[in-house]
């Protein structure tokens, strides 16, 4: 039986610039490699960033920490992140995290032109408690109210290590 999956992230990456278009579910079980990616890019001086969301079908909060941590470090180097294509229900997630304040929204990038990188979905078992914890600490570093709704879940993980 083949168990190939879908990957869930598409890249496009120029010499000052990544395009990162979404298919899918973006969890903690497929943005490891992602992150990598982006910090990869991070460390080459590449400091514009856009996420086209249109065919996302959902995002959880390891993932949105991680586009929060590259907001941040973004906003510091005088960087841009941008998110496409949200759908009313992602939109409230990012509002309601304040991620908005963050990223620069635009509804939709219409004729992105995208050629045939991508980056492999490696489905990791054991994903390091690190990784969450970080991921959850960014959340809570961009708005106050987001302490309250992970400080659990980063007591939790915290107590893991």
């Amino acid at each position: 039986m083949d168990n190939k999956e879908e990957p869930v992230y598409w890249i496009n990456e120029n010499e000052d610039s990544v395009l990162v278009r979404i298919k899918g579910r973006a969890t903690y079980l497929n943005c490891p490699s992602l992150n990598e990616f982006l910090q990869k890019k991070l460390k080459e001086n590449c400091v514009k960033y856009c996420f086209l969301f249109e065919e996302c079908s959902g995002i959880d909060s390891t993932c949105l920490g991680i586009l929060a941590g590259l907001a941040l470090k973004l906003r510091n180097l005088g960087g841009l992140c941008v998110f496409s294509g949200l759908n009313a229900k992602l939109l409230e997630t990012v509002k309601l995290l304040g991620l908005d304040l963050w990223v620069h929204l635009v509804e939709d990038i219409a004729r992105v032109e995208q050629v045939g990188f991508c980056l492999k979905n490696e489905q990791k078992r054991g994903v390091q408690s690190e990784f969450l914890l970080n991921a959850h600490k960014f959340l809570m570093e961009i708005n106050a109210q987001n302490r309250v709704r992970f400080q659990d879940v980063v007591q939790y993980l915290s107590s893991q290590k």
